[in-house]
């Protein structure tokens, strides 16, 4: 009888802090001793909104990679004014505008202290994108979380640093030839591998 009374406290108990657990987690109170879940879905706080039709240009500057434009003519039509004779496939430019112009973070870091642990310190990429109306935004974006598969992030003036999507920071490397149509790109390939006397490496 003792020993049933036993196991039967000893099971309150487990089960007390099993729904204490429970509680703590939905209250996010271990929020800061893991990572957000990797998927998009968890995406929930708006960092930026802009109207995608109300870009004229944007501009990816500093860190390792050259700097990059792209510009939207009078007809609504981008193309790369370095590179004016190239051809862009308009739904490859449209889905990075898209990206960039709705962002959402899946975590805030309100006050960081030591913004070169985030890889803004310097940024890896500065990302500006201009309005029709002469408004200006700005993106700082810094290292890749390899956990998350997620970058790290600051709009240019807010202190807080974020964690978004993958499609925002892969832009950050991006040239013409990423906006070409495949065609066109699978060409360029095919002749600088032929330029440089090496064999074209298969497609899998």
């Amino acid at each position: 009888m003792a020993r049933n009374r036993k196991l039967l406290i000893v099971l309150l108990v487990l089960l007390v802090l099993l729904s204490g657990l429970t509680i703590a987690l939905r209250l996010g109170l271990f929020a800061g001793e893991a990572e957000p879940d990797e998927e998009e879905g968890t995406a929930s706080i708006p960092v930026s909104a802009i109207p995608t039709e109300s870009v004229s240009t944007v501009t990816w500057s500093g860190g390792d990679s050259p700097d990059f434009r792209l510009e939207k003519d009078i007809d609504g039509t981008w193309f790369c004014p370095d590179e004016p004779d190239q051809v862009l496939d308009q739904d490859k430019v449209e889905s990075t505008i898209s990206a960039l112009c709705q962002v959402l973070s899946s975590r805030e870091i309100e006050e960081p202290e030591d913004l070169s642990a985030f890889g803004l310190d310097p940024a890896q990429r500065r990302i500006q994108i201009d309005l029709a109306d002469g408004q200006t935004v700005a993106y700082l974006v810094g290292d890749r979380n390899t956990y998350t598969n997620r970058f790290y992030f600051q709009l240019e003036g807010d202190s807080a640093v974020h964690l978004v999507g993958y499609s925002v920071g892969e832009s950050m490397n991006y040239t013409v030839a990423d906006y070409l149509p495949d065609e066109a790109s699978d060409a360029s390939e095919s002749s600088g591998t032929a330029e440089s006397g090496e064999s074209p490496v298969p497609q899998a």
